[in-house]
């Protein structure tokens, strides 16, 4: 998929790249995010209660969930409360279990680059703000940094981040370690 000259604003999360268990169309991957603008994403979760997309916290910009080898490029992501992009395993203890034995829950061979940050992560969601151990500001792209102990290093296991800026200079990484 292509996700290109979107103005993605006033959701709950601005755009979210997802792999989900149990589709008939499995191992989701390969998006070329670029040359959009995410913006203030930061009201309520209105998703269908029990759903994987009603459990994502308010004030995310660009969302990677358990999908691999996409790349997140030349966007402008500001002003969302909880953090600019996450890159996220599908974690049983808020999404339940996948309960689905050919599904891979780990993100891997992610490319995130030449993005522009400004004005993230000021006022995360409780979520957000757990994980992070209250640190604040959220710095502007966040790892979950879960990795698969049984994954064979076939050259793509590594998330990339490189050349993205804020206001500051160099935008700002964290890897969660959970």
């Amino acid at each position: 998929a292509e996700v290109m000259n979107n103005h993605a604003h006033d959701n709950t999360a601005g755009i979210l790249v997802f792999n989900l268990p149990n589709l008939p169309v499995q191992d989701g991957k390969r998006a070329n995010v670029h040359d959009n603008v995410v913006e203030s994403n930061n009201i309520a979760n209105f998703g269908q209660a029990g759903t994987v997309v009603s459990k994502v916290p308010f004030g995310i910009g660009i969302m990677l969930l358990a999908t691999d080898d996409n790349e997140v490029h030349k966007n402008e992501i500001k002003n969302n409360n909880s953090v600019g992009v996450l890159t996220v395993s599908y974690l049983s203890l808020i999404f339940g279990e996948p309960n689905d034995p050919m599904y891979d829950r780990y993100p891997e061979g992610n490319f995130i680059h030449d993005n522009t940050f400004e004005g993230n992560g000021n006022k995360p969601s409780p979520l957000i703000s757990g994980a992070a151990g209250g640190i604040k500001p959220i710095p502007d792209i966040v790892w979950d940094g879960c990795t698969d102990p049984a994954a064979v290093d076939d050259g793509h296991l590594t998330n990339c981040i490189n050349a993205n800026k804020n206001g500051a200079g160099d935008a700002t990484y964290a890897n969660a370690d959970l």
